[in-house]
């Protein structure tokens, strides 16, 4: 049962830049103005490569990386290798957060492999990081955002929005919606491990 959650979970993360993408190509609207917050991961790999090659729908602003599958200095490489492989150089990648707010990490190598990627062979890409990190430069461009406009996808940790809320509460209204995948909310809920979403009504 568990084994059939981890491929269920890693379906409906891969499938969740996608439906963005089916969304916005239906409604023949602007652009989406979008910011990925990302932990990858396999799986979250295949999400950037699809929203990577989804210019004509997707603006990508950039992708910010956090601590989640595997650490943060392995993440933030596994972003830079999916925009490599993708062709799209020119899209920015911000390190993040490397720990969670509220408890020690836990890492998922036993899914994820030791580099994140399942046993793909990776090397370390060619551009390097943006300067400045994810935090910063969450507020810097919603603070400047017009208002309601920048969707934000997190695929992984919320950790990277939360400390930009934190230190700038006014940026929310940058922000035109959320769209959080959320996999690790039941984990949450069984271990009482700090941290995660509180249910709104």
């Amino acid at each position: 049962m568990h084994r059939y959650a981890q491929k269920l979970h890693h379906l409906l993360r891969s499938l969740l830049l996608l439906s963005l993408i089916t969304a916005t190509s239906a409604q023949a609207a602007e652009k989406i103005d979008l910011i990925i917050d990302t932990d990858p991961g396999a799986d979250d790999v295949v999400a950037l490569l699809f929203a990577l090659a989804s210019p004509e729908e997707l603006n990508i602003r950039a992708l910010t990386t956090v601590a989640g599958n595997v650490r943060l200095d392995k993440t933030s490489r596994n972003a830079r290798l999916a925009r490599e492989w993708a062709g799209r150089e020119e899209v920015p990648v911000y390190a993040g957060a490397p720990k969670p707010l509220m408890r020690t990490p836990i890492y998922a190598e036993n899914i994820h492999g030791k580099e994140g990627l399942s046993g793909v062979a990776v090397h370390e890409p060619k551009k390097g990081l943006a300067s400045g990190n994810a935090v910063n430069y969450l507020i810097d461009t919603l603070k400047t955002a017009k208002p309601h406009s920048i969707t934000i996808a997190m695929l992984g940790p919320q950790t990277n929005l939360a400390l930009a809320l934190i230190q700038e509460p006014e940026i929310v209204q940058g922000i035109k919606e959320v769209v959080i995948m959320g996999g690790g909310a039941l984990q949450w809920r069984q271990h009482h491990s700090g941290g995660g979403v509180q249910p709104v009504r």
